[in-house]
């Protein structure tokens, strides 16, 4: 039988994640940098006029360093709506997507599987914090 000490310790470590969790998306949701506008101008000027550029007039550039983040920004676009909010959606997403990969990762790397989970909760910790 396991001592009532460890199983606390797994759900604290979980609480502590979401509360971090909880507190960064509370605190940095209102924030918008300034790398998110120029996306916003590179997918709105392919999802409404068909040209991935900064500009529509003068030589073409590429000024955006994740095509990938570009397009998905750009599809969003078509259906309208707030471009802020999308852009923070996708982030979120983004964020939710390389947690869950990086725990399936953990979980697959290591022995043991308790070390796994706490290893993942703590890698959760850090990464939600900055």
């Amino acid at each position: 039988m396991r001592n009532p000490r460890e199983r606390r310790l797994p759900i604290l470590a979980v609480l502590v994640a979401v509360g971090l969790l909880a507190w960064n998306l509370r605190t940095l949701f209102g924030y918008v940098m300034d790398d998110a506008f120029i996306y916003l101008r590179y997918a709105e000027n392919l999802a409404f006029h068909g040209v991935l550029d900064f500009n529509l007039d003068g030589e073409m550039n590429e000024g955006f360093t994740t095509l990938l983040y570009t397009l998905i920004l750009a599809a969003v676009r078509k259906f309208g709506g707030d471009p802020i909010l999308e852009v923070k959606l996708i982030g979120l997403l983004s964020l939710l997507g390389t947690c869950f990969f990086s725990v399936a990762t953990i979980r697959t790397l290591a022995k043991d599987s308790k070390r796994a989970f706490f290893a993942a909760i703590w890698f959760l910790v850090a990464f939600l914090s900055f």
